[in-house]
């Protein structure tokens, strides 16, 4: 074999190898398989991973919404109403909000000076929590784990804190027995989703999202525009 075949079989070769690797990993080199592998209605697959890390980062605001959120902050309405409130309340994700803030100092500022109250009264919350909970170690020893069991998993971990801390409260002031807890828990969730809305509805394991978030950091693509129209 010739000099110049045998340059053409080992490039042939590099090149089945770069195909394998790119049909078994993601392009930023996740494994597609097992539970990172996910489908979307286009039957296309698409890495968990990469999905999960772009959630995580953040997107992008539009100044419209920074409009929005800039009127809201100064009305003194909490962070969580438009990051993780119903679809009227719902203008951003935590973590795109999150990242403007970290990427702009000087909002990042407006928001701090805008949300002391807030954040005091959140804490004074907690702090009483946290008095009735050692107030009584008995009490919590024994039914912690069970209060935790009766409250829906679909909810957020500090969702579920605040009902169990709210659950506490109301033995240690005996306004509620024991033998009531279970038959209460639904009201207790009732009360902490008025207070603090979901951010959406859920079906199933399945959580909506919103249609008008931006899919990726360097388009203007929107969820909403790969919804099938089949799907209306």
């Amino acid at each position: 074999m010739g000099a110049l075949a045998k340059q053409n079989a080992k490039a042939n070769d590099v090149l089945k190898g770069q195909t394998k690797r790119l049909g078994s990993h993601c392009q930023r080199g996740h494994a597609m398989t097992g539970d990172n592998v996910g489908f979307r209605t286009s039957r296309r697959i698409f890495c968990k991973a990469c999905t999960s890390a772009r959630a995580k980062a953040g997107g992008i605001i539009s100044p419209q919404i920074i409009k929005q959120v800039t009127k809201l902050l100064k009305e003194r309405v909490p962070i969580r109403r438009f990051t993780q409130g119903v679809s009227e309340g719902y203008l951003v994700s935590f973590a795109t909000f999150k990242r403007y803030r970290r990427e702009n100092p000087t909002f990042d500022q407006f928001v701090i000076e805008h949300t002391k109250d807030n954040n005091s009264r959140a804490q004074l919350q907690r702090y009483r929590h946290r008095a009735f909970m050692q107030a009584a170690p008995a009490v919590q020893s024994r039914y912690l784990r069970e209060v935790y069991d009766l409250i829906p998993r679909y909810l957020p971990d500090d969702a579920r804190d605040d009902i169990v801390s709210n659950i506490f409260r109301a033995l240690v002031e005996q306004s509620l027995r024991h033998d009531q807890v279970k038959s209460r828990v639904a009201w207790f969730v009732s009360e902490q989703n008025r207070m603090f809305p979901p951010k959406h509805r859920k079906f199933g394991d399945a959580q909506l999202v919103s249609l008008d978030e931006v899919l990726f950091d360097d388009g203007t693509r929107t969820r909403g525009d790969t919804v099938s129209e089949g799907l209306w």
